[in-house]
């Protein structure tokens, strides 16, 4: 087990394809690696992407793509639509490999929309990109050598939680704009600096129907066992709607219960 934060990392990165949690809203996009590129699902597609300095990279906590820090380099992804203005959400899964100034994702960045990043002292900082900081963090264990899951929330104020604690409130958020559409990874949209030395394992954004803060705050804490957890077999849906209770054996079978072969013993 690895240190992740606050806690420490237990679950496994699930199979590509698995399904979400019914209890999350449906994201605008998830953005899973696959070799050096990303797979995509949700309900916006995306038009098209862009890697510079990129390589795959296998890590503890799961699949990911690393970004080697030079200049320019990074992830942008070009939606078919736009996202909303002022109401979305983003959770990135991420590994810091150095200190230093370092983009974690923006959105519509050469229109000053939203940029979150690390300072150099190991802090969060809220931007509307380039143009104003609007906040920063008073935890400041974003240094190198560490993972975290961060949770972004913009509805009226912006919340940013990590590792399942809730590090900053802005009252207020950053208007993305309509003017161009695109969410960057490890890198800033309107420049070639703040580029994150590190990995981007796992990212997905919401648009318009959000989670809430609560489930924010749980998915910062633990991003597999929110996103994706185990589904109960059909069988054990079927025991627990009769009141069945017990362990499974053999081949899905009950011990001590009316349970056979998954149907109810007359």
């Amino acid at each position: 087990m690895t240190a992740y934060g606050y806690r420490t990392i237990q679950r496994d990165q699930p199979a590509i394809g698995t399904l979400m949690s019914d209890a999350i809203p449906r994201p605008w996009v998830n953005l899973r690696a696959l070799g050096r590129n990303h797979v995509t699902t949700g309900i916006n597609p995306i038009s098209s992407s862009n890697y510079i300095g990129h390589s795959a990279r296998n890590t503890p906590w799961g699949r990911g793509i690393r970004i080697d820090g030079s200049a320019g380099s990074g992830i942008s992804h070009t939606f078919a639509d736009f996202p909303e203005r002022q109401r979305y959400a983003a959770a990135v899964l991420f590994n810091v490999e150095v200190g230093g100034d370092q983009t974690i994702f923006g959105i519509n960045g050469s229109d000053n929309g939203i940029q979150v990043r690390i300072n150099t002292s190991g802090q969060i900082e809220l931007l509307a990109e380039a143009a104003a900081l609007l906040a920063t963090s008073t935890f400041a264990g974003f240094t190198a050598g560490t993972t975290h899951s961060i949770v972004v929330i913009a509805d009226g104020s912006t919340y940013i939680y990590a590792n399942g604690k809730h590090i900053l409130t802005y009252a207020g958020v950053v208007d993305n704009k309509l003017s161009v559409k695109f969410l960057t990874l490890g890198c800033r949209g309107g420049g070639t600096n703040n580029v994150l030395t590190g990995t981007i394992i796992e990212a997905t954004m919401w648009s318009g129907t959000l989670p809430s803060r609560s489930l924010g705050m749980e998915i910062s804490r633990d991003y597999y066992g929110t996103m994706f957890p185990r589904r109960r077999s059909a069988l054990s849906r079927i025991a627990a709607a009769a009141g069945i209770t017990g362990p499974l054996i053999g081949r899905g079978r009950l011990l001590n219960s009316p349970l056979i072969g998954g149907r109810l013993a007359q």
